[in-house]
């Protein structure tokens, strides 16, 4: 059990090991903490494969006839966390991901405004 918020304590150890989430530096981090820092580097936080997600309400591009393939929410530890952006996904048609072609394709990035 740790003390504290998990946030705080995944803030320091980012602040004492700034090279996480690299594989060399996550094997620096004391063994009591690295159960932790799994959870937190593989939890579900917002990523969706085959997802049913809606297109964000302030897109302009037509998707009609077209699924998500993948959304994958703004992440710090995937380097897709920004001040004005909270995530992407990828769209392909229909069909094509019925029939199992997954070529092309649009890619949107989901901003703030």
């Amino acid at each position: 059990m740790l003390n504290g918020a998990p946030r705080s304590v995944l803030d320091q150890l980012r602040r004492d090991y700034p090279e996480l989430p690299a594989s060399d530096a996550f094997q620096a981090v004391p063994p009591e903490f690295r159960p932790f820092l799994d959870l937190c580097i593989s939890a579900w936080r917002g990523h969706r494969l085959f997802g049913l997600e809606e297109p964000p309400m302030y897109n302009y591009v037509d998707l009609r006839g077209m699924d998500c393939l993948i959304s994958i929410g703004a992440d710090e530890f995937l380097g897709t966390q920004s001040e004005h952006e909270h995530g992407l996904s990828i769209w392909q048609p229909r069909d094509d991901m019925a029939s199992g072609q997954f070529e092309g394709g649009l890619f949107i990035r989901h901003s703030n405004g």
